[in-house]
């Protein structure tokens, strides 16, 4: 009877366990743990000389270079430092600025057993670079983003898929990632 009485007692207290809800700080430690914040962003430049007008100004700073008869453009030995050379898009891939976790916006419960969440929350934006500069970023720019949680056995997930994580060493010779 001794026995039976813990068995209940036990799965009582696993069972509440199982029924925690994700709260605030949980899920900031989950999410700056999981994209490794703070981090690089990486953003898509288009190397085809029909975009030399949209990137003008990288032109006239000598990041880039692009000859009237070229098809590409081409990075110069000032814009290399910038660049990601593992890009899997159609184009280049340059570090535009660095984020940093900012706040949870809000967590939304997907089922009735709230087993699956998601996750809004923002970013800083900060040290933006000349490639960050030609997209218009800006010092402490605040980006929004959402993630979706999910409740295992050993406690909450984060299920969205996880692309690369830059880190400032992926880049190490930008002046604007250099610490004082």
């Amino acid at each position: 009877m001794k026995l039976s009485i813990s068995i209940l007692l036990m799965l009582a207290v696993c069972a509440g366990c199982s029924t925690k809800e994700l709260d605030r700080t949980e899920a900031a430690e989950l999410i700056t743990a999981y994209y490794e914040y703070p981090n690089v962003e990486v953003g898509v430049f288009n190397s085809l000389m029909g975009y030399a007008t949209e990137y003008s100004w990288l032109l006239e700073e000598g990041y880039l270079y692009g000859h009237r008869d070229a098809f590409h453009m081409q990075i110069t030995s000032v814009g290399k430092p910038y660049e990601f050379p593992l890009c899997n898009e159609n184009g280049w891939c340059f570090a535009t600025n660095m984020r940093r976790f900012k706040e949870i916006t809000g967590i939304k419960y997907e089922n009735p057993d709230k087993s699956k969440a998601v996750v809004e929350f923002t970013a800083e934006r900060y040290n933006i670079t000349p490639f960050g500069t030609q997209k218009k970023f800006s010092e402490g720019e605040t980006v929004s983003y959402h993630v979706v949680v999910e409740r295992y056995d050993d406690g909450w997930r984060i299920t969205t898929p996880n692309g690369k994580n830059f880190k400032e060493a992926d880049f190490p010779d930008i002046e604007e990632f250099l610490e004082n």
